[in-house]
């Protein structure tokens, strides 16, 4: 269903007393205006309402005046795909083509100027201002309202430019996605008072940056993972599954740059309150959602959590994502994973590989009472390589992993059936129906996978120079000191 809009006075919005004309009309307000006696200031736009109206696949609004609209849009989440645009306003007001293109600038819709013939010499002559010559003929056109069958003319229009309009066929769809991720990051929040969530989420001078990521990140997976974007870009001929990936990529990218650019005010006094047991729990579920979700399609993807049904043992996938969506061409059907360790089920295993160079007393005394500051962060006592991944939520529980990623395994997945030419395997992704001893738990979220996958391979190749000697490493600070302090 689309949006389409009026933008006409001589709807007669005010001759109905609990009607605000100042307001958005909905159908239902149209409807009450259609019946009975009340007289419209002109036919050709009762007759274009009663035919919107009688068609199920627009949904009709109106606003009597433009500057009522754009109080809408900056106050409402309201966005038409299509606005029908009256020229002539009364007296006093802003001229109307001033008006038009603010409304251009700020709504991505295309515009129909529906006007009198016996202002169209003036909407040519405004025309070729360079603000509004920028839109016409692209999303903005002009039809006269006495044109002979101008109605169905303009819903004729309407209709070609929906079908055959990539930006405006999938704009619709992909706005109402991206309000779904927003609303579903408000439930998760919104049950916990904000000083809360701020003590929770980031330290004080970096809490707006660090929500902005939470946010973008839950948005981009949902976007990703829409059933209802990808069937719509899917019908599409020219869309196959990468470039269906690539098109919201490229939204993703531009909708970062724009929260990242917006200041949020968060000037909230730090609390530090000590957290009580039940705040410690509604901590750790927050910082699971923070750096945990699920995807609802079937692709593998780099920061899976997987299990092994076969053993009942976890993994992480690291692979890109980028070979992973052209998996048999670029990879040669080979996927690398880095084996976890559950911290209660097998610290048996755990100590025996800590204790194979250290003493009991030794690895207690290292880790008592210190912290682990990140998801990468170094865990003391221990050599440089292993890292915690916590809070796993498997079959209801939240579990603790360790990870050594010196322990890189690769796994050879078998190709699938070909129809025609083996060529047809080029542009196919692993998915779990390939991959089918395994199943995913989780998968990590960004920035977080990044930087485990960045952490393992240091770990793996190794890097670093040589120590210096021990009167190198003496003078050094003694140097420094004596230049800067």
């Amino acid at each position: 269903m689309y949006e389409i809009c009026f933008i006409d006075d001589t709807i007669p919005a005010v001759v109905i007393e609990d009607i605000d004309e100042t307001k958005r009309l909905n159908s239902s307000n149209l409807f009450r205006l259609l019946k009975g006696e009340v007289a419209w200031g002109e036919e050709d736009v009762r007759k274009l309402t009663i035919s919107l109206l009688e068609k199920p696949e627009w949904s009709v609004s109106a606003f009597t005046h433009p500057s009522f609209y754009l109080n809408a849009i900056e106050n409402m989440l309201y966005r038409p795909d299509i606005i029908i645009y009256d020229w002539e306003y009364a007296a006093g007001d802003q001229d109307s083509a001033t008006m038009l293109i603010e409304i251009l600038q700020k709504t991505f819709a295309v515009i129909y100027i529906y006007s009198g013939g016996d202002h169209e010499e003036q909407i040519r002559s405004a025309l070729t201002q360079p603000e509004l010559k920028t839109y016409y003929n692209k999303r903005l056109f002009v039809l006269m309202k006495d044109t002979p069958d101008s109605q169905d003319m303009l819903l004729k229009q309407a209709t070609i430019f929906f079908k055959n309009n990539f930006s405006f066929r999938f704009g619709s769809q992909l706005r109402v996605e991206a309000i779904k991720a927003l609303d579903q990051v408000l439930v998760n929040l919104g049950s916990h008072d904000i000083d809360f969530v701020k003590q929770l989420l980031a330290d004080g001078e970096s809490i707006e940056t660090d929500i902005k990521k939470f946010i973008l990140e839950k948005v981009r997976h949902h976007l990703l993972e829409s059933e209802i974007l990808y069937e719509s870009l899917k019908s599409i001929n020219r869309f196959d599954d990468l470039s269906i990936r690539e098109i919201l990529g490229i939204f993703i990218t531009k909708f970062t740059t724009k929260i990242n650019s917006t200041q949020i005010n968060m000037n909230i006094p730090h609390i530090n309150e000590k957290i009580d047991d039940e705040k410690k729990e509604i901590a750790k579920s927050l910082w699971s959602q923070r750096i945990y979700y699920k995807p609802s399609d079937n692709l593998v993807r780099r920061g899976d959590i997987v299990t092994n049904d076969s053993n009942d043992r976890q993994y992480i996938i690291i692979t890109a994502d980028c070979d992973l969506s052209r998996f048999w061409h670029k990879n040669y059907g080979f996927i690398n994973l880095i084996p976890l360790y559950n911290c209660s089920r097998d610290a048996d295993i755990i100590k025996t590989k800590l204790l194979m160079t250290r003493n009991m007393s030794d690895l207690k005394k290292q880790l008592k009472g210190k912290k682990i500051s990140s998801l990468t962060g170094k865990i003391p006592g221990i050599s440089e390589g292993p890292f915690l991944v916590p809070y796993v939520i498997i079959n209801d529980e939240m579990l603790l992993f360790i990870g050594f990623p010196k322990e890189i395994i690769s796994l050879e997945v078998a190709p699938p059936d070909v129809k025609n030419s083996a060529k047809e395997r080029q542009g196919i992704p692993l998915s779990y129906d390939q991959l089918n001893a395994f199943k995913r738990e989780m998968t990590i979220s960004e920035p977080f996978v990044t930087a485990i996958v960045q952490h393992c391979i240091s770990s793996i190749s190794g890097y670093g120079t040589p120590d210096y000697n021990s009167a190198i490493q003496a003078e050094l600070p003694e140097k420094l000191n004596d230049l800067l302090v």
